[in-house]
């Protein structure tokens, strides 16, 4: 008789939950990287996208009746044996590209996390480790309909940028040089996106934006300037995590990094 609730517990740890193998991995990596990257700033990143992705593995999990963790779901937080990259642009390239093709499988709710801390780390490279990529041709509507939506807000946003020169000082005048120059090189790859399609959204003589005071001053045309990059940043971050195709999710997160590091 007494074997038999012991069976009980043996079977139910047998089918019980399991992390997700892949997010394990992704962490242990991220952890390892921390442990020994050269760059201190690039090193916290890892350490906080290691904790980040152990988190997630732990949340997919779900708790049991008593609110903890399942004895199955339990994993070592840490390198486990992996071995970490000290180089910091050969850390960022090769954690990015294993976040991106884990976004390919990944369950639907992580997608976010995981092109998010991609995004972080394309962002955090010097331009020239990360240029504005061509546009591949695109056959998904979903992404198409997203690439017009984002070709849009860069023409906007230039508008905008233009607008508020004219109450720029020195210095806000050549950020607003910058952004704009920014907005024009992600504008040219959504253009090639779009062209085989044959329909590719042009800039309109003006625009009215809602929710930000027009600048009637420098100091409200830097921050009339910043308001506008932020809501860039913002939507191509949400149109990377939306992607419903490699090639465009590849192309969000470098135009979403670039328009991060401007």
């Amino acid at each position: 008789m007494l074997t038999l609730p012991l069976a009980a517990c043996d079977a139910l740890d047998v089918i019980g939950p399991r992390p997700n193998a892949e997010l394990i991995a992704l962490g242990q990596q991220a952890f390892a990287d921390g442990q020994v990257l050269d760059d201190a700033t690039l090193a916290h990143t890892r350490h906080t996208q290691a904790t980040q992705l152990f988190d997630e593995a732990e949340r997919l999990c779900g708790t049991t009746e008593s609110g903890e963790l399942p004895t199955t779901c339990e994993f070592e937080r840490g390198p486990g044996e992996t071995t970490g990259n000290a180089d910091p642009a050969a850390a960022a390239h090769l954690a990015t590209a294993a976040l991106l093709d884990a976004a390919a499988d990944a369950p639907e709710e992580s997608v976010t996390l995981l092109v998010a801390q991609a995004i972080d780390l394309r962002a955090g490279q010097a331009a020239e480790q990360a240029d504005v990529p061509a546009g591949e041709a695109l056959d998904n509507e979903e992404d198409l309909d997203a690439a017009r939506a984002m070709l849009r807000e860069e023409y906007a946003a230039q508008f905008g940028f233009g607008m508020a020169t004219a109450y720029a000082d020195d210095a806000t005048d050549a950020r607003l040089d910058e952004l704009r120059e920014a907005s024009d090189a992600r504008a040219l790859p959504l253009v090639s996106a779009l062209e085989p399609t044959g329909d590719v959204p042009e800039a309109a003589p003006g625009y009215a934006f809602e929710g930000v005071p027009s600048p009637s001053d420098a100091a409200s045309a830097g921050a009339y300037a910043q308001a506008q990059q932020q809501a860039l940043v913002d939507q191509w971050r949400a149109a990377a995590a939306h992607a419903q195709s490699d090639a465009f999710r590849r192309l969000a997160v470098e135009l979403a990094a670039n328009a991060q590091r401007v």
